[in-house]
């Protein structure tokens, strides 16, 4: 674990173990996934920023830095994607613990693989 020491699981379809194309993904989503939820995380406290703002040049302000920290996360998303559409990932914060044959897990975020509709 590397700082903020945020605990994700990564969740996909039992039919996709040992599938390649998944894992020749699989190291390039996590070596951006920690970065993408940050961005996520920054993103999000700067729009509520932006909503509480008095004056229009902190909306102005604020809605710009969230602006930034959305292209940001987008790159971030569109690198972790790379090559396995129809799939991609989502990333989801969990509010609970986990449980693993009756072990309980405590999990930040799940990165869950998903087909696009």
């Amino acid at each position: 674990m590397e700082p903020p020491y945020i605990n994700i699981i990564v969740v996909y379809p039992v039919d996709f173990i040992g599938d390649p194309v998944l894992e020749e993904n699989i190291p390039k989503m996590l070596s951006v996934v920690r970065v993408y939820i940050e961005e996520d995380e920054l993103h999000l406290a700067l729009r509520i920023k932006t909503a509480k703002a008095r004056w229009d040049s902190e909306k102005l302000k604020y809605g710009d830095m969230a602006y930034e920290h959305q292209m940001k996360r987008d790159k971030l998303a569109e690198k972790m994607n790379e090559g396995i559409s129809p799939y991609f990932w989502y990333v989801g914060k969990v509010s609970e613990d986990v449980v693993f044959n009756g072990i309980f897990r405590k999990v930040d975020y799940a990165v869950c693989l998903e087909k696009m509709i």
